[in-house]
């Protein structure tokens, strides 16, 4: 062609221009188009950006199998679907493309690169299903010409002071001489924890064995709260998931979840998160727990009791002032100077930064001791439910005075003698040294945390409900430091020394246990931080003096499992059972009660304590 005109040079040029776009789900509608993903597809923000899956999962098993007491901790993560190069859960894969290519010679290459390629796997589809790509993976003339179906998963998790799971795909190809590169960003998806206006799948507490040194009352309690998750219609019922002799399952693992957009809907996988006290054996558990739909994270941080997951709890979804918690937030409290893990851990994922609350004034130390969180059929979605340290003190106080002050403020009936320690009657109960300075104590610093979560979600006063509760310094012998204690009321009570009549009788089970340890949930968590034992010294530290109905189970949202109060009995009626049961029915709840008392009670926490739930995700973060 004999060209004389600059039309016609442009034309030319225009001609030999090759176009190379590579695109994914950038406005997360969880499908691929070029009309609405192919703008400002090259950088990620929290509004637009593609999202992948940490595909950690174990789909068939062949990790968890190969896991023995011989295995280091910093093993545990190291292997996983994603750990090689094989795909064995396509469904947690994000999809690529690379749009055909027009005008390429017939030598011409492709080749794909991404950022931060140790932490992600890119793979092709084809007919034949799908195969790995690497640096050394080309693309032929032919296979550009009919465009690349791409898939791309995580190895990893975003992680404190590490991978923010940030990955840019580039597709590069070589043609005529030239290079005509096109990028996409992505993101790895955060790890959320529940919340409890997610449905429960099932239910995890300790086995029953007595090899682990469990015994009847044990069997007892696990078999209590089995009979309460029938109850809620719980389809996974409970499973006897863990062993060993540390039972508090609610605090080495917290259920976790991740999600990305996909073409039905969101895609979850469930993700457990070992506590982040790398001295905790029991923590290991949560890789024994993986499954094709389920993955494991550690983050081996040194932590003490406030790096337990019962000082882990979720805020429902909210906005308030401008900004918008779409999955909820995490609460967590601190005990001394220095902050919980959970804060570092959960701003890496950028979704539910931890709010502190104070939690500086408990023996054991953990935000579940005191408050939860209900679903409830309000404007809100949810409603808080609260222990009362001033209605504690009234409710007893208005036994007495309406003349049933010698009536036992704990009812429960015991194989022996009644529990060493223990005042016997309201009476008695009301006579502790210091009650009054301990109530108050306990009162203003749950109103403070009440106040803070108030600024920060916008409840009201109406939308949170209370209950009775009462906190002293622990009375029970197997806490660590209680004898002591139970010296100090003897000899310094308000009555001349009698301590409000404490019960002298020993305290002896009449069940055999096995001669294992047996921690109380402030020992299994580590107990508290070294740089805090001078403040511990002069600090004091409560808990609640019977078992706390705050620190139940939430099952549905009309299902709750509550701690056995054993409160006084006046006219065949456990008033603190009674008390508890209307306070829930104001939200739409019903309520079944557990004997814990034998179980962890006396060790310093309650059935919450030693269980956890994992839940059917909902809703999106993005």
């Amino acid at each position: 062609m004999h060209c004389k005109n600059l039309v016609c040079l442009v034309g030319v040029a225009v001609a030999q221009a090759i176009d190379v776009t590579i695109l994914a789900d950038t406005n997360r509608d969880g499908k691929i188009d070029a009309k609405t993903d192919g703008q400002n597809k090259a950088s990620w923000t929290n509004e637009r950006g593609a999202i992948f899956l940490p595909n950690i999962v174990d789909t068939d098993g062949r990790c968890s199998a190969n896991i023995n007491i011989n295995t280091a901790d910093n093993e545990l993560e190291t292997c996983h679907d994603a750990s090689d190069n094989v795909l064995r859960n396509a469904n947690y894969v994000a999809p690529l493309k690379v749009l055909p290519v027009t005008g390429l010679a017939k030598d011409a290459k492709g080749y794909l690169t991404v950022t931060n390629a140790a932490k992600v796997r890119l793979f092709r589809k084809t007919s034949k299903g799908w195969s790995y790509v690497d640096g050394s993976t080309t693309f032929t003339s032919a296979d550009l010409a009919a465009g690349l179906d791409l898939g791309i998963d995580g190895r990893d998790i975003r992680r404190p002071s590490g991978w923010d799971g940030r990955a840019n795909v580039q597709i590069t190809v070589s043609s005529g001489g030239k290079d005509y590169k096109d990028t996409v960003a992505l993101r790895v998806a955060p790890v959320l924890t529940h919340h409890h206006a997610q449905s429960v799948e099932y239910v995890l507490m300790h086995n029953t064995k007595k090899e682990d040194g469990f015994d009847n009352y044990w069997t007892e309690t696990v078999g209590g709260v089995t009979n309460a998750t029938a109850w809620a219609g719980i389809k996974g019922g409970l499973k006897q998931a863990f062993s060993g002799f540390d039972r508090w399952s609610q605090d080495f693992i917290e259920p976790g979840y991740a999600s990305m957009p996909g073409p039905n809907g969101p895609v979850y996988l469930h993700i457990i998160i070992r506590s982040f006290q790398s001295d905790r054996e029991a923590g290991r558990q949560a890789f024994s727990l993986r499954s094709s739909n389920t993955g494991a994270v550690q983050w081996l941080v040194n932590g003490n009791s406030q790096d337990s997951g019962g000082n882990i709890e979720t805020i429902p979804p909210y906005s308030n002032n401008g900004k918008h918690w779409p999955v909820g937030r995490v609460i967590s409290g601190r005990q001394e100077k220095f902050l919980p893990n959970a804060f570092a851990f959960f701003k890496a994922q950028e979704a539910q930064d931890a709010l502190e609350l104070d939690t500086s004034w408990l023996m054991v130390g953990h935000v579940d001791e005191f408050i939860q969180f209900l679903p409830a059929k309000t404007n809100r979605g949810w409603a808080i439910m609260v222990d009362d340290p001033k209605l504690g003190l009234e409710f007893f106080k208005n036994l007495k005075a309406q003349g049933h002050g010698d009536l036992n403020w704990l009812s429960r009936k015991f194989n022996t003698a009644y529990p060493k320690g223990y005042p016997k009657t309201i009476t008695d109960l009301l006579a502790l040294n210091k009650l009054e300075e301990y109530t108050k104590l306990a009162s203003d610093k749950i109103e403070a945390n009440l106040n803070i979560l108030k600024k920060e979600t916008g409840i009201t006063d109406p939308e949170i409900y209370r209950l009775p509760g009462l906190y002293y310094l622990s009375l029970d012998d197997k806490s660590p430091h209680d004898k002591a204690v139970a010296k100090a009321m003897a000899s310094d009570s308000s009555d001349g020394g009698n301590a409000g009549d404490i019960a002298e009788e020993e305290w002896q089970s009449s069940e055999p246990v096995a001669q294992v340890p047996t921690l109380n949930a402030l020992q299994a968590g580590g107990g508290r931080a070294e740089d805090s034992l001078q403040a511990r010294a002069d600090q004091v530290h409560l808990i609640s003096i019977g078992p706390a109905v705050i620190n139940g189970i939430v099952l549905s949202d009309k299902h709750y499992a509550a701690p056995n109060p054993f409160g006084p009995i006046v006219s065949g009626v456990d008033v603190l059972q009674k008390n508890a049961l209307d306070t829930y029915k104001k939200l739409g709840y019903d309520v079944r009660f557990v004997d814990d008392w034998e179980t962890l009670h006396t060790l310093d926490g309650e059935i919450h304590c030693g269980s956890n739930t994992v839940r059917t995700p909902k809703g999106t973060w993005w």
